[in-house]
């Protein structure tokens, strides 16, 4: 792709200094945030989504099915999209982010130079839009993170890239890999909640959807769908996935309720529509980190 081409020439130009985060994510707050609090910034958040597709997105349901379905109920791709979204920054700066993980997590990760320059890009571009000042506004007030922006940034990046291990092992997981990208523990998928990754997938002929178990649009914004679907030879019996909001939105979202409502469900609201978030925390080395976020209906 012509941008990491020019990412190459300015790593051969520029000493990189490799960023790493000092924000210790161990301090809980203690400011109560009310489901009421919850859905007046969800509201918020969608309205202001600079970088929302979902007007650009032509979504193909075909037949709905049951949880589990393994036959293929949907011969055409779930996802159309028109190739003016791919010129919003923070989602082409995602798409940068797809091959830098391994999906199996029996598999260590290495974290090139490059890819962790890539993970830079992408958190100041989606850190500079009206989604996340919101968020941590709003954090910041109630307690969870300071203000400072590089603050605020180092705490994004634990959260979600910092690795830990998914089982045995040495780290070779993330919050961002296992909802952005989707893993594999043998034949199980894990996370994969991100539409630009599931259209990617699809393109490649990797992902193959099955049918709809449920539909939820949030009209012109966006909306939800529970999906089966197919991941090369690997089978999801049911999974959900935003269509057409950003990646910075998804982020904002989850990473409020994985403060908020740590391992519960997290209720919010998107164009007067009730919307149930439900995000698991995950413990390694006393620090705590993103283990999965995701709509749940």
């Amino acid at each position: 792709m012509a941008l990491r081409k020019t990412i190459l020439q300015l790593l051969s130009m520029t000493i990189f200094i490799i960023y790493t985060p000092t924000f210790s994510n161990t301090a809980t707050s203690t400011a109560s945030i009310s489901d009421k609090e919850l859905q007046i910034l969800s509201e918020d958040l969608l309205k202001n989504d600079i970088n929302n597709v979902a007007d650009l997105i032509t979504v193909n349901l075909q037949s709905q099915v049951r949880q589990g379905n393994k036959d293929d109920a949907a011969p055409s791709r779930l996802l159309t999209v028109n190739p003016k979204a791919w010129e919003k920054q923070t989602i082409g700066l995602l798409q940068l982010l797809f091959d830098n993980f391994d999906p199996d997590v029996k598999e260590p990760e290495e974290v090139t130079p490059i890819e962790q320059y890539e993970v830079d890009r992408f958190l100041d571009a989606i850190l500079k839009t009206p989604i996340m000042e919101i968020t941590r506004n709003f954090l910041a007030t109630k307690g969870y993170v300071s203000y400072d922006l590089r603050s605020f940034k180092e705490f994004m990046y634990e959260i979600w890239f910092q690795m830990y291990p998914r089982g045995k092992g040495k780290p070779n997981s993330s919050g961002f890999e296992h909802v952005f990208i989707g893993e594999l523990k043998g034949r199980d998928i894990g996370g994969f909640h991100n539409w630009v990754r599931f259209y990617n997938e699809e393109q490649q002929n990797r992902a193959n959807y099955l049918g709809f178990i449920e539909d939820k649009a949030t009209n012109r914004r966006g909306g939800i769908i529970k999906l089966t679907f197919k991941w090369d030879s690997n089978f999801k019996p049911i999974g959900s996935i935003f269509v057409g909001t950003s990646p910075e939105f998804e982020m904002a979202l989850y990473t409020v309720c994985f403060l908020a409502r740590p391992n519960r469900t997290c209720p919010i609201k998107l164009n007067g529509l009730p919307v149930i978030i439900q995000t698991h925390q995950r413990e390694y080395n006393g620090k705590v980190y993103i283990g999965t976020a995701y709509p749940a209906n």
